[in-house]
């Protein structure tokens, strides 16, 4: 291939209509591909069949065969992924059948309908928790022997909070409030972004990416508005060089 390929894993179709272009415009010289995954891969992963890490395995298998390329035509694999507040300590989530008609997030909590959907969120909470420190930590993402540079970034509490505030989307209605956010848009996207990305001048963007991981972990801050996507631009910038 002429080009070199990174590979964007993401979880749905507002991800790709937000991202594509925007990468893809800001990285002319790669060939941006976006690999939607339709669903939580971070949290829906069974562990019966390895670690998180088998699945970015698997995804990066599949796309390769399906797209009949070689690990040596990816520069990078990137994941973008929700915290879903699953950091939170477990006293945050609450039964609350006046709040909550269905599981609602809030800026103090989770609120679900039953003491039974409280079990099971604390269950998914904590195998993606588990999941993402993991991913957060991993440095190349391997296949057949060969290490590609990996990394992962969140939305908090998912990408719908981060770009309009709305913590609580209905999924017919993201593509259409995407695009009117990105019509509406007045400044570069990473610029928007990174209002809401915990950084300090006097670190590097590397230890700006990795003080983001141990921020958002920490108290409620899974439930408030956040992101640590802008430090894509630095990665793949810096694997230019």
């Amino acid at each position: 291939m002429s080009k070199k390929v990174v590979l964007v894993i993401v979880e749905g179709q507002t991800e790709e209509l937000v991202f594509f272009d925007f990468l893809q415009e800001r990285f002319r010289e790669l060939e941006i591909r976006i690999d939607v995954q339709c669903g939580d891969v971070v949290s829906n992963w069974n562990r019966k069949h390895g670690t998180v890490e088998c699945a970015i395995e698997y995804i990066i298998k599949n796309y390769l065969n399906t797209y009949r390329l070689m690990p040596s035509d990816l520069l990078a694999v990137v994941q973008f992924t929700d915290t879903d507040g699953c950091f939170i300590n477990n006293k945050f989530i609450r039964v609350d059948r006046i709040k909550a008609t269905r599981t609602r997030y809030g800026k103090n909590g989770i609120y679900v309908t039953t003491k039974f959907k409280k079990l099971q969120m604390i269950e998914r909470n904590q195998v993606k928790a588990e999941n993402m420190k993991i991913l957060a930590q991993d440095r190349y993402a391997a296949y057949k022997k060969r290490k590609i540079p990996y990394r992962l970034y969140y939305f908090s509490i998912n990408l719908d909070h981060v770009l309009w505030g709305e913590q609580n989307a209905k999924g017919h209605s993201k593509l259409e409030k995407a695009e009117s956010f990105l019509d509406q848009l007045d400044m570069p996207l990473d610029q928007f972004l990174r209002q809401f990305t915990p950084a300090e001048e006097r670190l590097s963007w590397e230890e700006n990416w990795e003080s983001s991981w141990e921020n958002i972990a920490k108290e409620l801050n899974s439930l408030q508005r956040g992101t640590n996507m802008p430090f894509v631009l630095d990665f793949l910038d810096s694997l230019l060089k």
